[in-house]
């Protein structure tokens, strides 16, 4: 779905709510069926769909009570090399808290530093968006350099190429 000139933070989240509710709709489609009726074009290295991946995770509280059951968080695993060029996963926050997340990047494409600059100027840019939910997207400015920005408290998980 195409957002037009004048598309606000509300039209975008419709539009990724109505491609979520059509893909679960659709679940039962092989992946391997929808990439070949897209038909991209193919890059070895390259993942054939998307190479940036945005998770956005549910915050749970910690410990989880279970009858007789002592549950311990534990951090995820390196998974030994960064699957897309970017992926950003971040934890939903309580309201004016730093949003905790972690970054993996490809490191043959991006250093640490550049990596983390384009982490802070999403949340930069999704901030100022959500001041502003009716101003058009593309009328909300994209931050310039990140050392301008306040740190954010990210977890490098992987710099695997």
């Amino acid at each position: 779905m195409q957002l037009g000139d004048e598309a606000t933070l509300a039209d975008a989240v419709e539009a990724a709510r109505t491609a979520a509710l059509f893909g679960i709709d659709h679940e039962q489609v092989p992946f391997e069926r929808i990439v070949e009726a897209m038909a991209p074009e193919r890059v070895l290295g390259r993942h054939p769909l998307f190479q940036t991946m945005l998770a956005v995770e549910e915050r749970s509280e910690l410990p989880l009570a279970l009858p007789g059951v002592a549950v311990t968080p534990v951090a995820p695993e390196s998974t030994g090399g960064a699957k897309f060029d970017l992926s950003f996963t971040l934890r939903t926050a309580e309201a004016g808290a730093d949003v905790p997340g972690v970054l993996e990047y490809n490191s043959a494409l991006f250093s640490a530093a550049a990596a983390g600059g384009l982490v802070e100027r999403l949340l930069a840019y999704l901030a100022a968006a959500t001041e502003t939910p009716d101003a058009p997207l593309e009328a909300i400015p994209v931050p310039g350099t990140p050392g301008r920005l306040r740190a954010w408290p990210f977890q490098e998980a992987s710099e695997a190429s």
